[in-house]
């Protein structure tokens, strides 16, 4: 982000985050305070840490308290909103709604029969038919993004590059079907992709399978709408 959308950043109002587990919330609660811009903390029982959370300005609701995240929003001035943190899907009749959210039920019913991503763009048109603006993380905290290229010492080879290009090929076909966030692929095979309820669909076809698994490039799309991007193997 340049300094001038950081700028512009801190003039749009405080930034709700609704807030899941882990420390990446966090992260991007601080990355956007240094920028000089407000935020609050939307935090989900049950996921977010409370210690952590309590020493951000914060409200704690339960999944489904859709009117109630609306007023408060509303009261501390909040527009754009962010969701960060790991949090399951949850089943649709452990929501606990609240009246608002009682009326979107049978559209919340409908944006649940479908992939993570056809939840998400559900998610968010409702956000913005009430006012809101939900952005990604990476918009508001660009630096919580791993950076593209090698980390470490090992550099990929011509044979390795060849592998990042079928798999980040078979990602972007894949994508708009909602399916596979991850590939592994080695000598020119594919050999797991990350399936909706397992995160290492890993082959079990002997020990030469094996040895490929962990000789493979571990290929991972990231960003909402963005491309494809090289990893590494778990």
């Amino acid at each position: 982000m340049s300094e001038a959308a950081a700028a512009r950043t801190a003039d749009d109002g405080p930034l709700a985050i609704i807030c899941g587990g882990g420390s990446l919330p966090f992260a991007v609660a601080d990355a956007v305070g240094k920028r000089g811009r407000r935020v609050v903390l939307f935090a989900i029982r049950g996921w977010a840490d409370p210690r952590r959370v309590a020493s951000y300005p914060h409200h704690w609701a339960a999944v489904g308290q859709f009117g109630w995240f609306c007023r408060l929003a509303r009261e501390e001035g909040c527009r754009d909103v962010v969701f960060i943190g790991s949090m399951v899907r949850p089943a649709i009749w452990r929501i606990r709604p609240d009246f608002k959210t009682l009326r979107l039920l049978p559209r919340i019913y409908g944006i649940f029969r479908g992939g993570d991503d056809h939840l998400l763009k559900g998610v968010a048109a409702i956000f913005e038919e009430h006012g809101f603006r939900l952005l990604g993380a990476h918009t508001v905290a660009p630096e919580i993004l791993m950076p593209e290229g090698a980390l470490g010492r090992e550099r990929p080879s011509e044979r390795d590059h060849s592998d990042i290009a079928k798999g980040l090929a078979l990602l972007n076909a894949s994508s708009p079907f909602d399916v596979g966030q991850a590939v592994v692929v080695a000598d020119a095979r594919v050999l797991a992709i990350r399936g909706r309820h397992r995160s290492d669909a890993r082959p079990h076809r002997g020990a030469s399978s094996e040895r490929a698994y962990r000789r493979g490039l571990g290929t991972r799309r990231v960003g909402q709408g963005g491309k494809a991007r090289p990893g590494s193997t778990a």
